[in-house]
């Protein structure tokens, strides 16, 4: 396994396994877990609306989200104690839809 396969291992499973437990009672839409480099994972957090993002924020939704993909990254030794830093991103599919025509890989650029 290479470098750039490794920094990706995982990755997957950890936004599968939040979003579909916090799906279900949040306007949660998407997440992406991105490396950015060597020590650096972004972590891209999508509601459904610009409200949504909004509401999330002031309610603490954003924060257990946060909490619990940290806490995922933890069991796959990419948690915070790994010595990587984390980029905390949030928008909305409202957005995405509205400004990038719908596609999230221009959003994630």
């Amino acid at each position: 396994m290479n470098n750039k396969q490794s920094e990706w291992d995982g990755l997957d499973k950890v936004e599968k396994k939040v979003y579909r437990r916090y799906s279900s009672e949040t306007p949660l839409h998407r997440i992406f877990l991105l490396p950015q480099n060597h020590c650096n994972l972004g972590i891209y957090i999508f509601y459904h609306t610009e409200e949504d993002v909004k509401i999330c924020y002031e309610t603490g939704i954003s924060d257990k989200i946060l909490d619990a993909i940290h806490e995922e990254l933890e069991k796959i030794n990419r948690g915070p104690t790994s010595n990587v830093s984390f980029t905390h991103v949030f928008g909305s599919d409202e957005d995405v839809q509205k400004n990038f025509k719908g596609n999230y890989y221009l959003r994630l650029l």
